[in-house]
């Protein structure tokens, strides 16, 4: 679920921290700024494991504006990445992390920082997998910062959770951050199949 945005009543002088989104695991609760507005709710978790229904991240809350002050924009959250073959080897990197929130702008009080986007997901089918050390990854966006002013500071945002990854093969080299479900492969006449139906 996508994170909380800030508070902000239109003349407060201060913005709370918007909340960073959540997939797998929860993002983070926005901060409360110096002057008491509160920073947005954490987004919360979805979908399973196995990724047998499979999903986007979602996005972070913004950051609370304040009287002079835009807080930061969310950030979104992570894609769908799916690659079916016999043999994947992997050189550079494939992420679908989410986006991180952007920073408040500076003036003479503190807009809210917003929150990071979740992780989206990654899912793999290959007899062999050769995927390298944290090259694959889901992970969550960091938070945006507040900003300050001679009236105070905003809330600063907060990070977005993790996104979802399976892979299914044989053999495999490498690691994911986060840490993968790994599922059966089977190979057929017709080509790569697996045992689990999948919904997108």
């Amino acid at each position: 679920a996508g994170g909380g945005g800030g508070a902000s009543t239109g003349t407060a002088r201060n913005g709370g921290g918007g909340a960073g989104g959540g997939y797998a695991t929860a993002g983070k609760a926005g901060s409360a700024s110096t002057s008491g507005e509160n920073g947005g709710a954490a987004g919360g978790t979805y979908g399973v494991a196995n990724l047998t229904s499979i999903f986007l991240g979602s996005g972070g809350g913004g950051g609370g504006e304040s009287v002079n002050n835009a807080g930061g924009s969310g950030g979104a959250g992570g894609g769908i990445v799916m690659i079916f073959a016999q043999t994947i080897n992997l050189t550079g990197a494939i992420t679908s992390n989410g986006a991180n929130g952007t920073n408040a702008t500076t003036s003479d009080d503190g807009g809210g920082g917003s929150g990071g986007g979740s992780g989206g997901s990654l899912y793999f089918v290959s007899q062999t997998l050769e995927i390298g050390a944290n090259r694959t990854s889901a992970d969550g966006g960091i938070k945006g910062a507040a900003s300050s002013g001679g009236f105070g500071t905003g809330g600063a945002g907060g990070n977005g959770g993790s996104g979802r990854i399976r892979l299914d093969y044989v053999s495999i080299a490498g690691n994911t951050s986060p840490s993968q479900f790994s599922g059966l492969y089977v190979s057929t006449k017709s080509g790569v199949t697996t045992t689990t139906q999948m919904t997108v």
